[in-house]
């Protein structure tokens, strides 16, 4: 099976997300209204909505970068709970095409909430999320 996927660069790792669940990806502006509430930094605006911004190391407890010249920004779509939700990424993502033969299990992590696998594609190392869960932590807060 091949899948589209999107390599993003957060903190000291990438998440790997199918690109099906990407609705845009955009240069990063600031939030309007700052939160930093378990990961939430605060709401920015997207065709006329105003949208969760998520710092996925912030709210999974991971290490955070040092020096980030220019963050960028994903618009997910939203599985369960809300329509739209956006993350921060630490540069640019970038688009793979994965045959799953090729996608090795590196690690299971089931003492991490958020995160369900750490695999290997190539020579690139990335977390699996569970979409569920960061959702669930952007739907608690209310605008």
């Amino acid at each position: 099976m091949i899948l589209r996927c999107i390599l993003i660069p957060i903190g000291s790792g990438q998440l790997l997300l199918p690109s099906a669940v990407i609705a845009e990806i955009c240069h990063y502006d600031e939030p309007k209204e700052l939160i930093n509430n378990n990961g939430v930094l605060g709401f920015i605006d997207w065709r006329d909505k105003e949208l969760p911004l998520l710092s996925v190391e912030d709210a999974l407890s991971l290490p955070t970068p040092y020096c980030v010249k220019k963050y960028h920004k994903l618009i997910l779509y939203g599985l369960d709970t809300i329509e739209f939700y956006a993350i921060r990424a630490t540069d640019m993502p970038r688009s793979l095409i994965v045959q799953s033969e090729n996608l090795i299990e590196l690690e299971k992590i089931e003492s991490h909430n958020g995160l369900i696998y750490k695999v290997q594609y190539e020579s690139e190392e990335a977390w699996l999320p569970d979409l569920s869960y960061l959702e669930g932590i952007v739907s608690q807060i209310n605008k």
